[in-house]
């Protein structure tokens, strides 16, 4: 009889207070109105607050910013044993891979393919080396994230950018890139034209900070020309735009005029496709676009123009020339200042500044891809190079920079 009787109070308790569906609606249990309960005696009394209406109804009171609090602590607890499991993974597959350490500031030399855009060497060569040393990378990034967990768990949300996490070497890491640590930062320092072959710099990690210091003054190349026929590209891609005799040029006509107007400090007018630019954008851009706009002459250094083999109406040559130096348009002009014309077939780079081709690995993509261990081997630490040009302890890799818009030669 007793529980007969509370239901039928709770019941006309719940149609006064206009609950519909539920005991009571939550804007009345955010409001501490007082409300009649019935007691384990059968009596009624007064001023019962919402919270004891919960204790009573449902044995534990309401408190939403509690209960969130419990529920991000749980969360945080969770996440904490999840990068801790990732951790013990990626240890127990760094001993089977036998791989110690991800490289910190370091060079890789490489023999770039004919055809093949500066861009997409780079992103084998990343892609390469980031499932080689994914073990490693994931290894870095959980391990921080465990040892700056509480930093990290507290500063999701907003404003999350403008929290940092000073390292022991004093440098700064920006909390939004934490996931970037699990990824091998890889740019290359000197972009080499999809036409030419030879020596592509990739630097990775570290050596991105000091990869100007690297940049070549200088490149040394071989390239095999073709005379009797022109086109607008001054290479074998290009369009063919006349053609005419060769037959009264000479080595040593050829070697006498070298000697006396291309080498030192000249002026040259970058061709149509290159990537100079005119106006706010480059020559390439404004060939596609069929705009065929003419560039200023730019001054170039040549501290060496070499025939190395002469079978007319193929030429062989090898040049060392200054950055920005068109290798296909100083044989352009060659071959009209000997009342001639010639493009190049082939440009190979077979030097960039103290970078040599004897040091580079092959970058074709069936090689680059089946790269082992042992590719690590390859890799020229920057103090190797300059000694003491690298000081600082290893940051775990940010994102790379996208490369700027290559050139040609």
């Amino acid at each position: 009889m007793y529980w007969s009787e509370c239901a039928a109070v709770l019941k006309r308790m719940a149609s006064l207070c206009g609950a519909r569906g539920s005991m009571m609606s939550n804007a009345m249990r955010s409001r501490r109105d007082s409300i009649w309960h019935v007691t384990r005696d059968g009596r009624f009394s007064r001023a019962m607050t919402s919270r004891q209406y919960d204790l009573l109804t449902s044995g534990s009171f309401s408190n939403p910013k509690k209960r969130e609090k419990r529920r991000k602590k749980k969360e945080q607890e969770m996440t904490l044993r999840n990068w801790e499991r990732e951790l013990r993974k990626a240890r127990i597959r760094m001993d089977q891979i036998g791989i110690e350490r991800v490289p910190e500031c370091h060079f890789l030399v490489l023999d770039k393919p004919e055809g093949l855009p500066s861009k997409t060497a780079v992103y084998f060569v990343k892609k390469s080396l980031n499932a080689l040393l994914e073990a490693n990378l994931r290894r870095n990034m959980y391990s921080f994230q465990v040892k700056h967990w509480d930093q990290t768990m507290n500063a999701q949300g907003e404003g999350f950018s403008r929290f940092f996490i000073k390292k022991e070497n004093g440098q700064k890491i920006m909390l939004k890139s934490i996931k970037r640590l699990g990824r091998l930062g890889v740019r290359d320092i000197q972009p080499l034209g999809h036409f030419a072959s030879g020596v592509l710099v990739i630097a990775i990690e570290d050596a991105i900070d000091i990869m100007s210091q690297f940049q070549a003054d200088e490149r040394e190349f071989e390239c095999t020309a073709r005379f009797g026929t022109a086109t607008n590209t001054h290479q074998s891609d290009g369009d063919v735009t006349h053609s005419c005799c060769y037959d009264h040029v000479t080595r040593e006509k050829m070697e006498e005029l070298i000697a006396a107007q291309f080498l030192g400090d000249i002026m040259q007018t970058p061709p149509i496709n290159s990537s100079a630019r005119v106006g706010d954008k480059t020559m390439y851009e404004h060939m596609l676009a069929g705009n065929i706009v003419q560039a200023e002459a730019l001054p170039i250094q040549v501290h060496s123009f070499k025939v190395i083999d002469f079978d007319l109406p193929v030429v062989r040559f090898r040049v060392e020339c200054s950055r920005h130096t068109y290798v296909r348009t100083l044989v352009h002009d060659l071959a009209n200042a000997l009342g001639s014309c010639a493009h190049v077939s082939s440009l190979r780079c077979i030097r960039s500044g103290m970078f040599r081709i004897e040091d580079a690995v092959s970058g074709e993509q069936d090689r680059v891809f089946s790269w082992g261990p042992k590719i690590l081997s390859k890799l020229i630490h920057a103090n190797t190079l300059k000694p003491g040009c690298y000081t600082y302890a290893p940051r775990f890799g940010p994102d790379p920079v996208e490369s700027d818009s290559e050139d040609d030669e």
